[in-house]
């Protein structure tokens, strides 16, 4: 019976300092960024990033991407992600039309980053109750977040004018 409860209390020492089975991400923005930002009067504008996530953690699978626009005054606007992205976007000098299988929020929920690998693709917000100005005032910032499976949550920060490719 000692030799069980023994057993028992090692078994669970051991299981408690076995390293914790977390993903490890982070994302870039890697290529030029198309900003479908409308008329001065039109309140609702598309934004595509192209950005790269790299996961250096356990397998892990993206379950939230989200984008918050802040100020320099603190006034923030919240966008969301197109779940159903359209193939063609009305853009400012035409139609560009891109492959759903390029969809960043399509390639990291539906199955799982590997350790050591990466995911390249675009991501698509339709921002709303906001002006063209504000958008593209100096110091503006753009927050991409996103969560994975286990909960942790990552958050990469660009000022406008948006980065180039790196």
């Amino acid at each position: 019976m000692i030799f069980l409860v023994i057993s028992l209390l090692f078994g669970i020492a051991w299981y408690i300092t076995l390293p914790q089975n977390k993903g490890a991400l982070k994302n870039f923005m890697v290529d030029q960024n198309k900003n479908n930002m409308a008329d001065e009067n039109n309140t609702t504008h598309d934004l595509v990033f192209w950005m790269d996530i790299y996961n250096s953690g356990s397998p892990t699978i993206v379950r939230a991407w989200n984008l918050v626009i802040k100020d320099l005054s603190t006034n923030s606007v919240q966008g969301y992600i197109q779940r159903d992205f359209p193939e063609k976007v009305a853009w400012e000098n035409g139609t560009i039309t891109y492959n759903k299988n390029d969809y960043l929020f399509e390639k990291t929920r539906e199955s799982a980053i590997p350790t050591g690998s990466m995911r390249h693709g675009f991501l698509f917000f339709r921002v709303f109750n906001c002006q063209r100005k504000w958008l593209e005032a100096a110091g503006t910032s753009y927050e991409v977040t996103f969560q994975d499976i286990y909960g942790n949550g990552y958050t990469n920060v660009f000022k406008w004018p948006l980065p180039l490719p790196q």
